[in-house]
């Protein structure tokens, strides 16, 4: 079991092609796994997957972050896209999370999370911006302190710092989706 403090949160990113987990304590990515997204699977296969995934993870952490393609509101998931990905009608991701790691979760669009990231941490500097996103899909988001919109929910600095550095060439975990 890993003992990498109160600090550490798996960061997800479920996008229509490839899932990842980072393990990230103060803002630096410490392990990182990515695997194909099998559209098989469904939602449920994909987080369980992640889960099977990072079981040496479990202890180490207090809460989980996921950065998904499509809506997410009130905790449940939505696709915008069904050749995406495509989920049933209002899928629990919040609480789907939760039980499955057993701590604290908290979700948000993938697009909107590498804008805050970009923002907070990256090109953006801090400034007024647009984010937009090309990949399987496309998405995009908007940081404005003009606007009063860049108020920092509580998980997705920890969350868009590990996506923002996820592609930095740190060695990756593999392995394929089964289903």
């Amino acid at each position: 079991m890993r003992t990498c403090g109160a600090k550490s949160i798996p960061a997800i990113d479920i996008g229509g092609t490839k899932t990842m987990a980072c393990l990230v304590k103060d803002g630096k990515v410490i392990e990182e796994l990515q695997f194909p997204t099998g559209r098989s699977l469904g939602p449920d296969g994909w987080i369980d997957a992640i889960a099977a995934g990072v079981t040496n993870w479990q202890g180490s952490y207090h809460k989980v972050a996921a950065a998904v393609t499509g809506i997410v509101v009130d905790g449940n998931w939505e696709t915008l896209n069904p050749a995406t990905l495509n989920l049933p009608a209002s899928y629990p991701l919040i609480d789907k999370l939760r039980d499955t790691f057993g701590v604290m979760a908290f979700a948000v669009n993938d697009a909107q999370c590498a804008a805050w990231a970009q923002y907070r941490f990256g090109a953006g500097a801090q400034q007024d911006m647009v984010f937009l996103t090309v990949s399987t899909g496309i998405g995009g988001g908007a940081s404005s302190l003009t606007a009063g919109s860049c108020k920092e929910p509580p998980v997705i600095s920890d969350c868009s710092k590990a996506i923002s550095n996820a592609h930095t060439g740190r060695s990756k975990t593999v392995f394929p989706a089964t289903g």
